[in-house]
């Protein structure tokens, strides 16, 4: 059976209603994917490792499993998963010289939880080299399937392309800056970063595992809201997993926008945003109080110093990590990995546990200022993706020159650095046809409001997810 591309571009709920009413199996809808990762993989760079007959055996279990009246939320559903997620049947290289070849003896707690939810694992996407600063060494990064010559975004970036271009029904991401919200941001997806501890990080390597998390990559909220409630939930082997309850992220989803109280920052790096990026914020808020949202305006603790304060804690974190390979395999490093890893070498404990307070008292001050709102409503990224030629100039143009840093994370990194939820929603192209997107920011564990925003911003805006073409083969990346 030859499933059109509608069918392909289908969110899970959709295609779990066709497969359980036999328009087609799993196993049609896998060999589909893999089709279309075959014939557009070479040019996106979204997949770095797919087992077609590894998928369609899984594809096989879970139509036998439909049959025997199974009806797990995500059964059947094809994924792709990060490259720093173990599974024991395909590789796991963190992006790196140091990992190539490796595969793990067992899967990530959230690998064995989208299997036993049905999911069909097609392969690993592409990430920066150990989800940290720069392309993978093997295998270069994505390509942004709506402007070829321009940045997929962050670590999760083949996550990013792969949901977007319809390489699989759903991706899985890691955050710790913002490596999900910001190729979300770029790729035109909707990329939710769970509170930290919310997802079990087991099995997945580490950049700083005290604000390491991992989420869905998708093209609905509701299937973030799916994704997430297969994959949530304690893990007494992962000792950054917390005990809080899971909520029913599904049920809530079609509550709307009325009544909801959103805070909106008085001063929120307004001299960052581009003209289209301020513009696109102020009118999703305008639509969100003409659906019957309620618009506060609040101050915010001073944000301004969060990557400072990222990096002091991410540079013991990831030395730690790094300790067993860094010192005997250090030639093996890419160079953005290996400036990285040199800068962080000798950071000093009483420096570490400094800012440990320090982030504890910034979580609780931007808790304290939303204690009168729902959520935050902000811009996900400063600017939308910017050329690989910036890349290289480490400066992206707005209203001032920002730093690469600045320009991907700066908006995402204080809510990795308080450990709090945040949904970025897709929500317009620009005049040149770049994505634009807001990031819903919610209380510690309140995942389902936060989904219920962005579930109601996507039911106003109606933005297609679907790029324009495949972006032509270019030596320029």
């Amino acid at each position: 059976m030859i499933l059109s591309d509608e069918e392909l571009f289908a969110s899970a709920e959709t295609q779990q209603a066709r497969m359980t009413a036999r328009d087609y199996s799993s196993v049609e809808l896998t060999c589909a994917y893999l089709q279309r990762v075959e014939t557009l993989n070479g040019e996106l760079r979204a997949y770095v490792a797919v087992d077609a007959d590894a998928a369609v055996a899984q594809a096989e279990q879970a139509d036998k499993r439909r049959r025997s009246g199974d009806c797990s939320p995500l059964l059947g559903v094809p994924i792709g998963l990060k490259d720093i997620i173990d599974t024991a049947d395909l590789p796991t290289t963190y992006g790196s010289r140091v990992f190539e070849g490796r595969r793990p003896a067992l899967d990530a707690t959230v690998t064995k939880r989208l299997r036993a939810a049905g999911a069909v694992i097609l392969g690993k996407t592409n990430t920066f080299e150990f989800a940290f600063n720069g392309p993978s060494p093997l295998f270069r990064d994505a390509r942004n399937p709506w402007k070829a010559r321009h940045v997929a975004g962050g670590s999760s970036n083949g996550s990013a392309v792969a949901a977007a271009t319809a390489l699989g029904t759903l991706s899985i991401g890691t955050d710790t800056a913002g490596s999900i919200r910001n190729p979300a941001s770029y790729c035109g997806v909707v990329g939710l970063k769970p509170t930290h501890g919310r997802v079990s990080t087991r099995g997945v390597g580490e950049l700083a595992g005290s604000m390491d998390t991992v989420g869905p990559m998708t093209r609905s909220v509701a299937d973030a809201a799916t994704v997430l409630a297969a994959i949530a939930g304690h893990d007494p082997d992962d000792r950054h997993s917390s005990e809080q309850p899971t909520q029913d992220y599904v049920a809530t989803l079609k509550a709307g926008a009325r009544n909801v109280v959103l805070g909106v920052p008085r001063a929120f790096f307004e001299n960052w945003l581009s003209g289209a990026v301020e513009a696109n914020w102020r009118s999703v808020l305008a639509e969100l109080e003409a659906a019957g949202a309620q618009l506060r305006y609040i101050d915010l603790p001073d944000l301004t110093r969060c990557l400072e304060l990222w990096l002091s804690i991410t540079a013991p974190e990831a030395s730690r990590w790094h300790a067993k390979t860094f010192p005997m395999r250090r030639d093996d490093y890419g160079p953005a990995a290996l400036a990285g890893l040199t800068h962080m070498q000798g950071s000093l404990g009483v420096d570490y546990i400094r800012a440990l307070d320090r982030r504890h008292a910034l979580r609780r001050a931007l808790v304290d200022a939303m204690r009168d709102v729902d959520v935050l409503i902000v811009p996900t990224t400063p600017t939308t993706a910017f050329s690989f030629e910036a890349a290289k100039a480490g400066k992206v143009s707005s209203r001032t020159d920002l730093s690469i840093a600045d320009a991907t994370t700066g908006l995402t990194i204080p809510f990795s650095v308080t450990g709090q939820p945040a949904l970025a929603v897709p929500t317009g192209l620009t005049a040149d046809g770049l994505p634009l997107s807001v990031q819903v920011v919610g209380r510690p564990f309140d995942e389902a409001r936060v989904l219920r925003v962005g579930h109601a911003i996507e039911q106003l805006v109606r933005f297609s997810y679907r790029p324009p073409r495949p972006p032509a083969a270019t030596s320029a990346a």
